[in-house]
């Protein structure tokens, strides 16, 4: 720290300055980290942009730590957690995104401003990397073209090389503005914006001949120029400034709202100085005071699609921009009238005639360049689609897939008046114009219906990679009109749809299968067979998909298991995986018991009534299968079994004990009720047709089982109901009827009983009284 010897009325004084908040906070990242991707189509995802670049093998990229993406621009900004990322992705000169070449750059890394006390003053953005000649009427049209919900107030020029500030009416969104400089140049320069610390010193100018001392003691007095504590005073007197630190910014407001301010007849000149924008220019220090003049053109006269075409293309009116940012003009682009066939623009200037007199110019231009050519042919219905399906893969082969919005052409076809249109640059058109006519030249009548494709021999590693990496439903949401079915056992796949979906289907498979990569593991027939079986596969495959890696694996002859993998890099980690299972050797042991007991059949039986297994077949067959899908390993089947009635289990030890626990929890929940019913002629009328047709359509719309059982005894029923005594009835002669239901339907033998000799008139109606009043 150095220690500086003032005088004051007479007496020497020791003053240390404090340290300059700003000293060693001028950091620079030593890399870059980020990367600039221009060129990306409108219909772009930012979840499609951020799996392409976390994908090394692709872009060349890794972890993101931030990815901002403006599909208006079409331009991103992806900043890696490493470095070394970001240089992959900018060194990779096959990079595409959809199909489309964009431009990559690194972004050199912005010099991280000071901030005090962790404080920024909103309304101020710095500007550098401006370029020579520019002016504030270049900058007030540039940033025009933000979202960032704020006007440009004022605008000081450093006198340092391309650097500004500009002071905003508002708080202007920084990551809007920030994306603009990075989407689009000023002048081939690309600017560069920062934020701009609350400042405490003050710039003083105009002072003439008085002393430091004098300046420290002015603006520490309360009482004359509202400050207060200073902390330190530099004068340029070859420059008729200084800089005055305050302790605190907020004194630099107290000062400036003084307003003017006088020292030794001296009138001073203060404003705020901020470090980063350095020595101002004092002729820029004052807004212009020119008043633009608002004023607006109608263009018409020219044919309607070249018109509209002019209007809603991007490079058109990138042009007619451009050339008006040279002459400070801001054009404000209106609506397109259809039925006028003109287009109003809006025009903020304060030079309108030089204004006018390039846009006319620029115009014409344009419109001369555009050019138009209409395709008048009749189709069929069906032919328009298989039109737009050629169209769409002539597209493909000429790289404009997706991106029909580029701005560089428009195709139209419109089914009412059945016209294929072409608008854009004239060489552009007339070149794939020419080249549309020999596509559409080629229809045939066999390309009206989507047809079947059968890719055979394929191996059985090529199938499986192809489930492993989602191809076939992939495929199937990208054309709605392809289908898919890779059948294992004939080793095909087999592709149904229009000619261009079937050939990129294709083209993809053989890309997956070119981009394979595969080694071998040499182990006994006994180790890859508890390798390759179902248990230890599922716990591979679950490995594969935590390290987040595609691939497959399967014995390919005798102690050889072959790996397939879509990168070295994922058949490095794939082996890795495999290897851990092996070297878990009470696993692999465990498993190996278990494949040596699966081998031992067991059989058992559970027995159960007669109604309940007619039952538990008819209404719970669903849930007797799904046991069986749960120890299919042990190769369970569940089969009912008559005299004596009740279900056989048969499969491994393990499998079979646990099958029937749950074939018997499944019995247990089936209830069964017997009721007798005292009416004359009830036996013979349930053993005839109509009897039997009554019970059929009771059990199918009640899904209860209902067994008639002759008796010819007596009997007493007698009923309690909360411990209360009720009548006793006597049924004699009758039919024993047994009722066996789920647990969601209840009947009460007593109730059945009761209803029936109350109700009962007749023999017809036994069904009925049954139901009636048994249902609780």
């Amino acid at each position: 720290m150095s220690v500086k010897q003032l005088k004051l009325g007479g007496a020497q004084l020791s003053v240390t300055p404090l340290c300059d908040v700003y000293a060693g906070l001028d950091v620079e990242a030593s890399r870059p980290r980020a990367v600039r991707v221009c060129g990306i189509a409108s219909d772009t995802s930012m979840e499609f942009l951020t799996l392409l670049f976390e994908n090394r093998r692709i872009s060349g990229g890794g972890e993101i730590d931030e990815l901002e993406y403006d599909n208006s621009t079409g331009t991103a900004i992806v900043t890696f957690t490493d470095p070394e990322s970001a240089r992959r992705v900018a060194d990779n000169e096959t990079l595409k995104v959809s199909k489309t070449e964009v431009e990559v750059t690194l972004m050199t890394p912005q010099r991280v401003l000071p901030v005090v006390l962790g404080r920024v003053t909103e309304s101020l953005v710095l500007v550098s990397s401006l370029p020579a000649g520019c002016t504030a009427d270049h900058l007030r049209k540039f940033f025009s073209k933000s979202s960032c919900n704020s006007e440009i107030r004022h605008i000081t020029f450093s006198e340092r090389p391309g650097v500004a500030m500009l002071d905003f009416t508002g708080t202007p969104d920084f990551d809007s503005l920030r994306m603009l400089c990075v989407s689009r140049p000023l002048h081939d320069s690309m600017l560069s914006v920062h934020r701009v610390p609350v400042s405490r010193i003050l710039h003083v100018h105009n002072i003439g001949h008085v002393s430091e001392d004098m300046l420290a003691l002015y603006f520490e007095s309360k009482k004359h120029s509202g400050g207060g504590r200073v902390d330190r005073v530099s004068v340029y007197r070859e420059h008729g400034y200084a800089l005055v630190e305050m302790e605190d910014s907020s004194l630099v407001d107290d000062i400036l709202a003084r307003g003017s301010h006088k020292l030794e007849d001296q009138p001073l000149h203060v404003s705020v100085y901020y470090e980063d924008l350095g020595p101002i220019f004092p002729s820029q220090d004052a807004p212009t005071s020119t008043k633009p003049v608002l004023e607006k053109i109608t263009v018409s006269g020219f044919n309607p699609d070249i018109l509209s075409f002019i209007h809603t293309s991007a490079i058109c009116r990138q042009i007619v921009d451009d050339k008006m940012t040279d002459v400070a003009a801001d054009i404000c682009w209106g609506n397109y009238t259809a039925l006028e066939d003109s287009v109003d623009l809006t025009c903020i200037t304060d030079q309108w005639e030089t204004v006018k007199h390039t846009f006319d110019t620029d115009w014409k231009q344009i419109a001369e360049n555009t050019f138009l050519e209409v395709l008048n042919a009749k189709f069929a219905s069906d032919e328009i689609l298989v039109l737009q399906e050629i169209w769409t893969g002539f597209l493909e082969r000429i790289g404009y897939v997706k991106h029909l919005d580029c701005n560089r052409i428009v195709i139209e076809l419109k089914d009412e008046d059945s016209r294929v249109s072409v608008v854009g640059q004239i060489e552009e058109v007339q070149n794939i114009f020419r080249r549309l006519k020999g596509d559409l030249a080629k229809l045939q009548p066999g390309w009206l219906l989507p047809t079947p494709q059968t890719m055979q021999n394929l191996k059985e590693h090529q199938l499986r990679m192809l489930g492993a990496t989602g191809f076939k439903g992939k495929m199937q949401r990208r054309f709605p009109d392809l289908t898919v079915v890779i059948d294992h056992k004939a080793r095909s796949v087999c592709l149904t749809g229009l000619p261009g979906s079937i050939a990129t289907a294709k083209a993809d498979m053989s890309e997956c299968f070119n981009s394979l990569m595969s080694t071998q593991l040499e182990m006994s027939a006994a180790l890859i067979k508890v390798i390759t079986g179902t248990v230890v596969t599922k716990y591979v495959v679950q490995g594969f998909k935590s390290k987040n890696i595609r691939a497959v694996f399967h014995a390919v002859g005798i102690g050889k298991l072959g790996i397939w993998a879509i990168s070295k890099e994922y058949l490095t980690i794939a082996v890795e995986v495999i290897k851990s299972c092996i070297d878990m050797r009470k696993i692999v042991a465990d498993m190996t018991t278990v494949q040596s007991t699966k081998m031992i059949i067991n059989e058992k039986s559970v027995s159960m009534k007669h109604g309940v297994v007619n039952y538990m077949v008819k209404y719970m067959k669903k849930e007797i299968d799904d046991v069986q899908v749960a120890f299919q390993e042990d190769n369970v089947k569940v089969t009912p079994r008559v005299k004596p009635w009740g279900f056989t289990v048969k499969g491994s030890r393990g499998g079979v004990d646990g099958a029937m626990h749950k074939i018997q929890a499944m019995a247990d929940r089936v209830k069964v009720e017997r009721c007798k019913v005292d009416t004359p002629g009830a036996s013979e009328y349930l053993a005839s047709g109509d009897g039997k047709q009554a019970l059929a359509s009771l059990q199918t719309n009640h899904k209860v089982v209902i067994e008639p059982v002759t008796t010819s005894h007596r009997d007493v029923t007698t009923s309690r109901r909360d411990g209360v005594p009720q009548s006793s009835i006597t049924l004699a002669g009758g039919v024993r009827v047994e009722v066996v239901q789920g647990t969601l339907i209840k009947f009460h033998a007593d109730v059945i009983v009761n209803t029936a000799n109350e109700q009962l008139d007749h023999v017809g109606g036994l069904a009925k009284a049954i139901i009636t009043a048994g249902i609780e």
